[in-house]
């Protein structure tokens, strides 16, 4: 019989990947943990065949049994499940991306001089 302190650890998913929301143009990082470190992993988008590869739009990190994705500047094109696989286990989880959010605040000032109206008009534009 093997004692428990000795026996072999299991490949698992500790952390699964949660859903995230994200503004358009912002970065959103996608984290699980497994229970081995160093275990290679891939990525993917569920509407996708093939795995994801690191450059400008994404990438991905190893830190000890954290693996993270990071998407770079989210569109909405970017909005669908993820995927991380090792072997046989795997976690998935959905990015939600908002669009911008823009508002006009706008008044109105109007003044006479010598006897004529002048108009002016004073906007403050936001974006959330």
């Amino acid at each position: 019989m093997v004692p428990i302190a000795d026996a072999p650890v299991k490949l698992s998913v500790v952390v699964p990947l949660k859903d995230k929301t994200v503004h358009e143009n912002e970065s959103v990082t996608l984290t699980c943990k497994l229970s081995l470190p160093g275990q290679e992993v891939k990525w993917y988008r569920k509407d996708k065949v093939m795995a994801l590869k690191s450059g400008n739009k994404y990438h991905m990190l190893e830190n000890g049994s954290e693996y993270s994705l990071t998407i770079s500047n989210a569109v909405k094109a970017d909005a669908c499940e993820y995927l991380v696989k090792c072997g046989n286990i795997d976690s998935a989880a959905k990015v939600l991306v908002k669009g911008k959010h823009m508002f006009v605040l706008t008044s109105r000032c109007s003044q006479y001089y010598d006897n004529r109206k002048y108009t002016m008009t004073f906007c403050k534009i936001f974006i959330h």
